[in-house]
């Protein structure tokens, strides 16, 4: 019994590590990040998500991927995501062009990067970095 005590203890010692880099993550990144569920909604993002939507931070939750990306093709974005959401293989550096809600008169070209996340208990959704300029 002592070692099964034992671990899972560690298993839960790893699990709130985890947890506290993610949320480390999320609130010092400089970078838009994002956490989709598997029908590509979101479940997390950064704190530079929010700023660069121009929407209140907690406002974003549940909403599909095409909501985070005004201004962007957001299918064409999708259907590179589903294929990562799928396979695990990850996209580097997707350079896409659009406009930002604050400033529509000028194009901008950014990029992304997207792979899939996994946890012990099965797949947790799909993160991404992006977009940056």
């Amino acid at each position: 019994m002592g070692k099964r005590s034992s671990d899972h203890d560690a298993h839960d010692h790893d699990l709130d590590i985890g947890r506290e880099a993610l949320e480390t993550l999320l609130s010092a990144s400089p970078v838009s990040l994002y956490v989709f569920d598997d029908d590509l909604r979101l479940v997390r993002y950064s704190l530079a998500t929010g700023d660069l939507l121009g929407v209140p931070s907690d406002a974003l939750l549940g909403w599909p991927f095409a909501g985070v990306a005004p201004g962007f093709d957001a299918r064409a974005i999708e259907r590179e995501l589903i294929p990562i959401r799928d396979t695990g293989e990850a996209v580097v550096e997707r350079e896409v062009r659009g406009r930002l809600l604050d400033n529509r008169d000028h194009e901008h070209v950014m990029s992304y990067s997207a792979f899939r996340m996994n946890r012990a208990s099965g797949r947790l959704g799909s993160g991404g970095a992006g977009p940056t300029t």
